[in-house]
């Protein structure tokens, strides 16, 4: 199997931890920004991530975390609100935090891959969400961060009950969440342990199943 993505990208990030929860063998190819060839090429799209497995393609995560179940390994949809939870992180809660990420994101881009890659970024996210978006975004970062805490202060409480976000196993849920925290750390390094969201994160899940880091 081979994930095309974005590091940064929190779905590829759930995605990538699904894989190694079910200890699925996999390449990893990351697309630089301004070059989506690939993509379009074996997609048809310019959007990660991207699995390849044979001759099926896969595109959008929560179809790549099912098509998963498919694979073998331990089940990570067993609980009934183990797909809701992963619907609630890749929408309602990811709006918020890419808002807090989304500064970051675009200058950890320009310093990795350059200005054309930068105003890219820019590019797209101000035709989704408006002119400006980011450096309003930047101005207002302390009320997105707390409107990120306050959306995880349930999560937290589960995961200090019984250690996952749902049920008393890893699942989907758990890697979601990590993932948009992963998203967030990829924005803003030391974030996650300042706010004391280490609990959620993808070092603590591996440490409480024993994988490997994805």
């Amino acid at each position: 199997m081979r994930l095309l993505q974005f590091s940064y990208s929190p779905f590829a990030a759930k995605v990538r931890y699904c894989l190694a929860l079910k200890q699925l063998d996999y390449e990893l190819v990351e697309i630089p920004y301004t070059q989506r060839a690939e993509l379009v090429k074996v997609s048809g799209g310019i959007g990660v991530p991207v699995l390849v497995d044979g001759a099926t393609v896969v595109t959008d995560s929560p179809r790549i975390t099912a098509y998963l179940e498919t694979k073998g390994g331990p089940s990570l949809r067993a609980h009934p609100l183990a797909t809701v939870l992963e619907q609630w992180a890749d929408n309602w809660f990811e709006e918020t935090a890419f808002r807090l990420a989304c500064p970051g994101l675009e200058d950890r881009i320009g310093n990795e891959q350059g200005e054309e890659a930068r105003l890219m970024f820019r590019l797209v996210k101000e035709r989704r969400y408006g002119a400006g978006c980011i450096a309003a975004w930047r101005a207002d970062q302390s009320k997105y961060a707390e409107e990120t805490k306050a959306m995880l202060e349930p999560i937290v409480k589960a995961v200090q009950a019984s250690g996952f976000v749902v049920g008393d196993s890893v699942s989907v849920a758990d890697a979601a969440v990590a993932g948009q925290l992963h998203m967030i750390e990829s924005a803003l390094p030391g974030w996650v342990e300042a706010n004391g969201l280490l609990s959620l994160s993808l070092r603590a899940l591996r440490e409480s199943v024993g994988v490997r880091a994805p």
